[in-house]
Protein backbone atom coordinates (compact mmCIF):
# COMPACT_ATOMS: atom_id res chain seq x y z
CA UNK A 1 0.00 0.00 0.00
CA UNK A 2 1.49 3.48 -1.09
CA UNK A 3 2.35 6.21 2.20
CA UNK A 4 -0.11 8.39 0.68
CA UNK A 5 -3.82 7.64 -0.37
CA UNK A 6 -6.47 9.36 -0.63
CA UNK A 7 -9.68 8.25 1.36
CA UNK A 8 -12.91 6.39 -0.24
CA UNK A 9 -14.82 8.19 -2.33
CA UNK A 10 -17.07 10.60 -1.85
CA UNK A 11 -14.43 13.05 -0.88
CA UNK A 12 -15.41 16.11 0.69
CA UNK A 13 -12.29 18.15 0.64
CA UNK A 14 -12.72 21.49 2.90
CA UNK A 15 -10.13 24.58 2.47
CA UNK A 16 -9.48 26.89 4.88
CA UNK A 17 -9.87 30.53 4.92
CA UNK A 18 -8.93 32.04 8.14
CA UNK A 19 -10.76 35.38 6.84
CA UNK A 20 -14.30 33.69 7.05
CA UNK A 21 -14.01 32.44 11.11
CA UNK A 22 -15.07 35.74 12.22
CA UNK A 23 -14.58 35.07 16.34
CA UNK A 24 -14.35 31.11 15.78
CA UNK A 25 -10.34 30.10 15.80
CA UNK A 26 -9.79 27.54 12.87
CA UNK A 27 -10.30 24.33 15.58
CA UNK A 28 -13.94 26.01 16.20
CA UNK A 29 -14.09 25.12 12.37
CA UNK A 30 -13.20 22.28 11.72
CA UNK A 31 -13.48 20.14 14.58
CA UNK A 32 -17.02 20.00 14.05
CA UNK A 33 -16.90 19.95 10.06
CA UNK A 34 -14.44 16.44 10.31
CA UNK A 35 -17.23 15.01 12.68
CA UNK A 36 -19.70 15.90 10.23
CA UNK A 37 -18.28 13.99 7.29
CA UNK A 38 -15.19 15.99 6.16
CA UNK A 39 -12.84 13.47 4.91
CA UNK A 40 -9.88 15.85 3.40
CA UNK A 41 -8.25 19.31 4.80
CA UNK A 42 -6.65 22.00 2.68
CA UNK A 43 -4.57 24.95 4.08
CA UNK A 44 -4.80 27.86 1.56
CA UNK A 45 -3.74 31.05 2.89
CA UNK A 46 -2.04 32.61 0.04
CA UNK A 47 -1.18 35.78 2.00
CA UNK A 48 0.32 33.65 4.80
CA UNK A 49 4.21 33.74 5.27
CA UNK A 50 6.09 29.65 5.65
CA UNK A 51 6.31 30.64 9.03
CA UNK A 52 3.05 30.99 9.52
CA UNK A 53 1.79 28.40 7.13
CA UNK A 54 4.00 25.96 8.45
CA UNK A 55 1.77 26.70 12.32
CA UNK A 56 -1.69 26.56 10.86
CA UNK A 57 -0.30 22.95 9.00
CA UNK A 58 0.95 21.54 12.42
CA UNK A 59 -2.66 23.12 14.09
CA UNK A 60 -4.70 21.14 11.05
CA UNK A 61 -2.47 18.19 11.04
CA UNK A 62 -3.36 17.86 14.68
CA UNK A 63 -7.05 17.46 14.01
CA UNK A 64 -6.35 15.48 10.78
CA UNK A 65 -5.01 12.65 12.96
CA UNK A 66 -6.76 9.53 12.08
CA UNK A 67 -6.11 8.89 8.39
CA UNK A 68 -7.84 12.55 7.17
CA UNK A 69 -5.30 13.44 4.30
CA UNK A 70 -3.87 17.30 4.89
CA UNK A 71 -3.21 18.44 1.76
CA UNK A 72 -1.39 22.07 1.48
CA UNK A 73 -2.17 24.67 -1.31
CA UNK A 74 1.15 25.59 -3.92
CA UNK A 75 3.77 25.93 -1.22
CA UNK A 76 5.67 22.10 -1.42
CA UNK A 77 8.44 23.15 1.03
CA UNK A 78 5.72 23.53 3.24
CA UNK A 79 4.05 20.20 2.90
CA UNK A 80 7.34 18.51 3.08
CA UNK A 81 7.96 20.49 6.34
CA UNK A 82 4.45 19.93 7.91
CA UNK A 83 4.87 15.89 6.88
CA UNK A 84 1.72 16.89 4.72
CA UNK A 85 0.21 13.84 2.88
CA UNK A 86 -0.39 15.81 -0.41
CA UNK A 87 0.23 19.40 -2.26
CA UNK A 88 -2.00 21.16 -4.54
CA UNK A 89 -0.60 23.15 -7.02
CA UNK A 90 -2.07 25.39 -9.84
CA UNK A 91 -0.88 27.05 -12.99
CA UNK A 92 1.90 29.12 -11.67
CA UNK A 93 3.29 26.75 -9.09
CA UNK A 94 6.28 24.51 -9.53
CA UNK A 95 5.34 21.89 -12.15
CA UNK A 96 3.82 18.72 -11.28
CA UNK A 97 6.98 16.31 -11.87
CA UNK A 98 9.34 19.01 -10.03
CA UNK A 99 6.64 18.76 -7.27
CA UNK A 100 6.24 15.20 -7.22
CA UNK A 101 10.52 15.35 -6.83
CA UNK A 102 10.71 17.63 -4.19
CA UNK A 103 7.88 16.46 -2.18
CA UNK A 104 9.55 12.97 -1.58
CA UNK A 105 6.51 10.95 -2.57
CA UNK A 106 3.42 13.15 -1.10
CA UNK A 107 0.23 13.12 -3.43
CA UNK A 108 0.29 16.18 -5.96
CA UNK A 109 -3.08 17.22 -7.12
CA UNK A 110 -3.30 19.85 -9.69
CA UNK A 111 -5.66 22.63 -10.60
CA UNK A 112 -7.34 22.05 -13.81
CA UNK A 113 -10.10 24.13 -16.13
CA UNK A 114 -10.12 22.59 -19.22
CA UNK A 115 -9.80 18.50 -20.80
CA UNK A 116 -6.49 19.38 -22.45
CA UNK A 117 -4.93 20.51 -19.05
CA UNK A 118 -6.23 17.56 -17.30
CA UNK A 119 -4.58 15.18 -19.93
CA UNK A 120 -1.46 17.04 -18.98
CA UNK A 121 -2.00 16.53 -15.41
CA UNK A 122 -2.19 13.15 -15.88
CA UNK A 123 0.61 12.60 -18.26
CA UNK A 124 3.14 14.92 -15.87
CA UNK A 125 2.10 12.01 -12.78
CA UNK A 126 -0.60 14.39 -11.07
CA UNK A 127 -1.89 12.15 -8.43
CA UNK A 128 -5.81 14.08 -8.67
CA UNK A 129 -6.98 17.27 -10.66
CA UNK A 130 -9.39 19.73 -8.98
CA UNK A 131 -11.61 21.27 -11.49
CA UNK A 132 -12.54 25.04 -10.54
CA UNK A 133 -14.87 27.19 -10.36
CA UNK A 134 -17.23 24.70 -11.55
CA UNK A 135 -20.45 27.09 -10.37
CA UNK A 136 -20.08 30.66 -9.67
CA UNK A 137 -17.70 31.47 -6.57
CA UNK A 138 -16.24 34.37 -4.73
CA UNK A 139 -13.15 32.69 -4.81
CA UNK A 140 -12.63 33.07 -8.55
CA UNK A 141 -14.47 36.56 -9.22
CA UNK A 142 -13.79 37.30 -12.79
CA UNK A 143 -13.45 33.53 -14.28
CA UNK A 144 -16.72 32.25 -15.92
CA UNK A 145 -18.26 28.86 -14.51
CA UNK A 146 -17.21 25.71 -15.95
CA UNK A 147 -20.23 24.00 -15.13
CA UNK A 148 -20.25 20.47 -14.58
CA UNK A 149 -20.27 19.44 -18.29
CA UNK A 150 -16.64 20.05 -18.22
CA UNK A 151 -16.48 17.57 -15.18
CA UNK A 152 -18.02 14.70 -17.31
CA UNK A 153 -16.14 15.58 -20.11
CA UNK A 154 -12.69 15.40 -17.93
CA UNK A 155 -13.66 12.49 -16.09
CA UNK A 156 -14.21 10.47 -19.32
CA UNK A 157 -10.54 11.77 -20.80
CA UNK A 158 -8.66 10.98 -17.58
CA UNK A 159 -8.04 8.38 -15.06
CA UNK A 160 -7.29 10.46 -11.90
CA UNK A 161 -9.85 11.06 -9.01
CA UNK A 162 -11.44 13.90 -9.66
CA UNK A 163 -12.65 16.85 -7.02
CA UNK A 164 -15.07 19.37 -8.54
CA UNK A 165 -14.85 23.01 -6.52
CA UNK A 166 -16.08 26.82 -6.93
CA UNK A 167 -19.69 27.70 -5.50
CA UNK A 168 -20.15 23.94 -4.90
CA UNK A 169 -23.11 23.80 -2.12
CA UNK A 170 -25.60 20.75 -0.74
CA UNK A 171 -28.09 22.08 -2.93
CA UNK A 172 -25.64 21.63 -6.24
CA UNK A 173 -23.11 19.01 -5.34
CA UNK A 174 -25.12 16.04 -6.74
CA UNK A 175 -25.03 17.82 -10.02
CA UNK A 176 -20.99 17.14 -10.36
CA UNK A 177 -21.01 14.16 -8.30
CA UNK A 178 -23.10 12.60 -11.08
CA UNK A 179 -21.30 14.04 -13.61
CA UNK A 180 -18.47 11.81 -12.49
CA UNK A 181 -16.53 14.01 -9.26
CA UNK A 182 -14.94 11.40 -7.12
CA UNK A 183 -15.61 14.63 -4.74
CA UNK A 184 -15.98 18.38 -3.71
CA UNK A 185 -13.73 20.88 -3.07
CA UNK A 186 -15.32 23.31 -0.41
CA UNK A 187 -14.96 26.28 1.42
CA UNK A 188 -17.91 28.45 1.71
CA UNK A 189 -20.77 26.13 2.25
CA UNK A 190 -18.89 24.74 5.43
CA UNK A 191 -16.62 27.40 6.90
CA UNK A 192 -19.22 30.28 6.37
CA UNK A 193 -21.91 28.26 8.35
CA UNK A 194 -23.12 29.11 11.53
CA UNK A 195 -22.75 24.97 12.00
CA UNK A 196 -19.53 23.71 10.15
CA UNK A 197 -21.01 20.10 11.14
CA UNK A 198 -24.16 20.19 9.94
CA UNK A 199 -23.21 21.87 6.71
CA UNK A 200 -20.33 18.97 6.51
CA UNK A 201 -23.17 17.00 7.02
CA UNK A 202 -25.50 18.19 4.83
CA UNK A 203 -22.62 18.26 1.57
CA UNK A 204 -21.78 14.38 2.69
CA UNK A 205 -25.50 13.41 2.42
CA UNK A 206 -26.09 15.08 -1.20
CA UNK A 207 -23.02 13.24 -2.28
CA UNK A 208 -23.85 9.62 -0.93
CA UNK A 209 -27.42 10.10 -2.49
CA UNK A 210 -26.18 11.06 -5.75
CA UNK A 211 -23.41 8.54 -6.04
CA UNK A 212 -25.95 5.68 -5.64
CA UNK A 213 -27.52 7.16 -8.93
CA UNK A 214 -24.48 6.76 -11.39
CA UNK A 215 -23.46 2.60 -10.82
CA UNK A 216 -21.71 3.31 -13.87
CA UNK A 217 -19.11 5.21 -12.03
CA UNK A 218 -19.39 4.17 -8.70
CA UNK A 219 -16.13 1.96 -9.61
CA UNK A 220 -14.22 5.04 -8.21
CA UNK A 221 -10.10 5.00 -8.74
CA UNK A 222 -9.81 6.99 -5.33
Amino acid sequence: MPKYSLPSAPLLLLVTDRTRYGDRSLEDVFIPALAGGVNMIELREPDMTARDLLGEAERLRHLALGGVPLVIYDRVDVAVASLADSVHVNSESLPVPAAKQAGRGILVGKTVGSVAEAVAAEQAGADFVVVEPVFFSRYALGREPLGPTLVRRIKSKVHLPLLAGGGITAGNAHQVIAAGADGVSVVSEIVGSDDPRAAARYLATAMRQAWQTRPLLRESLV
